[in-house]
């Protein structure tokens, strides 16, 4: 229970100090050097009923929804990408539909994922790829998202996406504003 609230406390920071950030890369003027704003991929809802204070053991159902993206680099030779969501915890695994031709795709679709005692993953993996008819897929970005910072939360939240493998922002086409 006190490594949840850990956990929890630590994630408050940690979106703070980003949406901080973000909100200083969209500010003219801002301290960013390039003035870019990094691409954004998804919200989140978690459904109900979420473990409570007494029972963090009990099933709870995750609602995912995965919205839009905003700034996605080049990947095709057309300089557009044709992009697509995966979401995964642990063994299950969700994927959206792929949007062609776009840089700043929209998806509005949800999944429900149910999380157990016997889900050991604790992270929650979405990870953006580019389709491709003549090869194989690429990745564009991932996030990752603690699933205890969701249990017992309704709020919607933006992400962030990462680079591949790294914690480093990805940096989308053009760098404006969603």
């Amino acid at each position: 229970q006190a490594a949840l609230e850990a956990a929890q406390q630590d994630l408050q920071v940690a979106e703070r100090e980003l949406t901080d950030a973000l909100q200083r890369l969209s500010t003219p003027g801002g301290s960013s050097s390039s003035g870019k704003i990094p691409p954004r991929v998804l919200q989140v809802r978690p459904g109900t009923p979420a473990p409570t204070q007494t029972d963090a053991s009990a099933p709870w159902s995750l609602r995912v929804e995965v919205v839009s993206a905003a700034h996605l680099p080049k990947m095709d030779m057309t300089g557009k990408a044709d992009p697509y969501v995966v979401v995964s915890l642990g063994e299950v695994t969700h994927r959206t539909q792929t949007v062609k031709n776009s840089l700043d795709p929209e998806w509005r679709e949800a999944f429900e994922i149910a999380v157990t005692p016997s889900v050991t993953a604790d992270t929650l993996l979405l990870t953006l790829y580019d389709w491709d008819r003549l090869s194989k897929d690429e990745v564009i970005g991932e996030v990752h998202v603690p699933v205890a910072s969701l249990a017992g939360t309704a709020t919607t939240r933006v992400f962030p996406v990462q680079r591949p493998g790294t914690s480093k922002l990805l940096i989308g086409k053009d760098g404006g504003q969603a």
